[in-house]
């Protein structure tokens, strides 16, 4: 169940209790409680409840509230202060989790954590360390959203990442359950079934030419110690088995090393797209909005690691994004910035923009998040307000707020 649906539940609820006096507990209201419902704000029938210790209750009341109460900040707090006391529990969607099962198949099993619910076919160890990159994830995410001062709350329910283990089981899944056929993607978000999933990188292509090109690079060293083997002049003999050995050692070596990146990579990928499930998930973005490029990926990609050990987030920069970005500069294949702020859509096909696009929206997002804090969530907070939202009115909102383009984009280069 997506953030809006779960507030239009919400508003619901308040409009059946207004009326009826009922309070959502199966037990029968009394004449007071009744008076309180048609009387008190959602935020006041919120508070109630939660004294009441109906906490689910209290839940949808401030929910409610939160949609309605100029003051939207108070309501966040008290409803992450419901959500972190004791005795609250998240509920889990069982019926999307079934259906999401059968669609995958066999061979998928559920694992949980306190924020997330994980469906995998990978090997347990590896699904266990994205269920905690994710919960890492989440904290980063909502001291992020602190920091601008968006008034961000906890999702009523355990939210759901499903791991593929195969690159080709992914795509088919993508295809046919998402309507995503794009093979250069790693991962994505589910808007309408409100998951996100992605696969492990050591099945997907890039990786699997690499193992293949090691494998060519073993069988050669393997050659050479068989000639080796069957060649009397000693000499020879000696360096055919030293020059295997040596072939050997460097396959090894190199095969530890894709190992590594792509380890490194699937945990990127891991935060990426766990903060696209967390942002439309806790009121920063709306599922019934079309935001620009550079918000949700910049946003998303802002947070990017390779360890999540430490601290990380939009104060924190991902190196490899960097980096691309550097490059396609001084290789002069930067698209337009103010190309850049109208799209709301990447490219079809693995277009050579699609680099850039994601290495611009990095860098902008980042470079605004660190000087810029307080326009940036003025900007996040009307667009996902507005219900125009085309290319054009996010140009002229950018400008409005931030100011040219390219004043912000001369400042960012004088970093």
């Amino acid at each position: 169940m997506d953030l809006r649906t779960q507030l239009k539940r919400a508003g619901i609820l308040l409009a059946v209790a207004a009326t009826t006096g009922a309070v959502f507990t199966g037990r029968p209201s009394s004449a007071d409680a009744a008076r309180n419902m048609a009387t008190n704000s959602p935020m006041e029938l919120g508070l109630l409840a939660w004294s009441e210790d109906r906490l689910h209750d209290a839940d949808g009341f401030l929910r409610s509230a939160w949609l309605v109460d100029p003051n939207r900040h108070t309501v966040a707090r008290r409803l992450r202060d419901l959500h972190a006391s004791r005795g609250f529990r998240l509920s889990v969607d069982e019926a999307n989790i079934s259906e999401t099962l059968e669609k995958l198949g066999d061979g998928f099993r559920r694992y949980e954590t306190r924020h997330f619910i994980v469906l995998s076919d990978c090997e347990s160890s590896w699904t266990r360390n994205k269920a905690s990159i994710l919960e890492r994830t989440r904290h980063e995410f909502f001291r992020f959203a602190d920091h601008l001062g968006l008034p961000v709350i906890p999702h009523d329910h355990k939210l759901l990442c499903v791991l593929i283990d195969d690159y080709d089981n992914y795509r088919s899944f993508a295809r046919e359950h998402d309507e995503l056929d794009a093979p250069w993607i790693a991962g994505h978000y589910a808007i309408d079934a409100n998951r996100v999933v992605f696969y492990n990188d050591l099945t997907g292509p890039a990786f699997e030419r690499a193992f293949q090109s090691l494998e060519q690079y073993e069988s050669v060293a393997d050659d050479r110690r068989e000639q080796a083997g069957g060649t009397p002049d000693r000499l020879s003999s000696f360096e055919l088995h030293q020059s295997a050995t040596q072939l050997q050692r460097e396959a090894a070596h190199r095969r530890m090393d894709l190992a590594d990146q792509a380890s490194k990579f699937a945990t990127a990928k891991t935060v990426h797209e766990a903060v696209h499930l967390l942002s439309f998930n806790t009121g920063v973005q709306a599922p019934s909005r079309a935001y620009p490029l550079w918000i949700s990926e910049g946003m998303a990609s802002s947070f990017e690691t390779d360890s999540t050990a430490r601290a990380f987030g939009p104060r924190f920069p991902s190196e490899a994004r960097e980096k691309t970005f550097s490059r396609l500069q001084v290789e002069g294949r930067l698209i337009e910035w103010d190309r850049l702020i109208r799209l709301t859509k990447p490219p079809a096909s693995e277009s050579p923009a699609v680099e850039a696009i994601y290495a611009q929206s990095h860098v902008l997002f980042s470079y605004l998040a660190r000087f810029e804090p307080d326009k940036l969530a003025s900007y996040i907070l009307r667009v996902t307000s507005d219900t125009r939202g085309g290319a054009s009115d996010h140009a002229s909102l950018f400008g409005e707020i931030f100011g040219p383009i390219d004043e912000i984009v001369t400042r960012l280069d004088r970093l």
